[in-house]
């Protein structure tokens, strides 16, 4: 099949989805102004992205597109991506910009040709487009990586505060997510989808390892053991909290020692490429112009 039948039929299919997402935005418009609403422009933004969740909505299908590439599926876990329509964007992210890319390049090529590197910068755009979405979503998974690992000193000092309160485990995850859900965003999520499936019949203990199996986070799952071991055998859980933040808190000074130790050898460079050369003007330049002065 050639480049000229392709591309009018992927503007076709691109057309349709847009003109079916469109009809639909329109009629929500109309129910609310039947119904004395004001419809917002953030409104009509989440209803077109609740919209194209629905189009890609086949979760079997984003199973089966996850369990190719462990390495997706890790970042889309920890990116946050949970519920239905979530996944469902990112795979509509996944499949709609490499198309995206992939027709730009085509329709540029045809306007400019192919002599010189236009075939060359081409076929970088359209790779650009496969390589991009897992690379916006890894980013996103790493960032919310580094938040995550930033609360965790605060939430096990909340968390032992409400121990030695004499709340239990579950009680004490539940004020948490409930009280401190502005300090603890994201260990808040995290916990709120354990406590939620706990709600319904499940058990918290496998839940909780569920979610720090998925995420693969270290120190999270340290503190998931002690969770759990509280749960099964009871007992207290001060003295392996105090530990575990005193090594937290000896790591995170170690990172920063080391970063204050590169911090110090890029002023060095800096030092050596702008202020030497001025010290050397400086202290050297009256001695080179009286020698010039003298050779001449």
């Amino acid at each position: 099949m050639s480049l000229w039948v392709i591309i009018p039929l992927l503007l076709l299919v691109g057309a349709l989805v847009g003109y079916v997402i469109y009809r639909q935005m329109q009629e929500r418009r109309l129910v609310e102004r039947r119904l004395s609403l004001n419809p917002s422009g953030k409104d009509d933004a989440l209803l077109f992205s609740n919209r194209l969740a629905d189009v890609f909505n086949d979760q079997e299908r984003i199973r089966k597109y996850l369990e190719k590439d462990s390495e997706l599926a890790l970042a889309v876990w920890r990116a946050g991506f949970r519920t239905h329509q979530q996944r469902a964007l990112m795979f509509a992210l996944v499949a709609i910009l490499p198309l995206v890319l992939a027709t730009a390049a085509a329709l540029w090529l045809l306007s400019v040709g192919t002599e010189g590197n236009n075939l060359l910068y081409a076929a970088g755009m359209a790779i650009l487009g496969f390589l991009l979405p897992k690379k916006l979503i890894v980013g996103r998974a790493e960032a919310r990586m580094k938040r995550l690992s930033d609360e965790l000193s605060l939430f096990m000092q909340m968390l032992r505060i409400l121990f030695d309160s004499g709340l239990a485990v579950e009680q004490a995850l539940r004020v948490l997510v409930i009280e401190g859900r502005k300090v603890l965003p994201e260990l808040g999520y995290e916990l709120d989808t354990a406590l939620r499936r706990a709600e319904q019949g499940l058990s918290l203990e496998s839940e909780l390892q569920t979610t720090a199996a998925a995420l693969d986070h270290p120190e999270f799952t340290d503190i998931v053991v002690v969770l759990r071991q509280m749960l099964t055998q009871g007992g207290s859980a001060k003295s392996s909290l105090t530990k575990m933040i005193e090594v937290m808190n000896g790591k995170r000074l170690t990172d920063l020692q080391e970063k204050v130790s590169k911090l110090s050898a890029k002023m060095t460079i800096v030092m050596v490429v702008f202020f030497f050369p001025a010290l050397v003007i400086l202290i050297a330049g009256p001695g080179f112009i009286s020698l010039a002065d003298a050779f001449s």
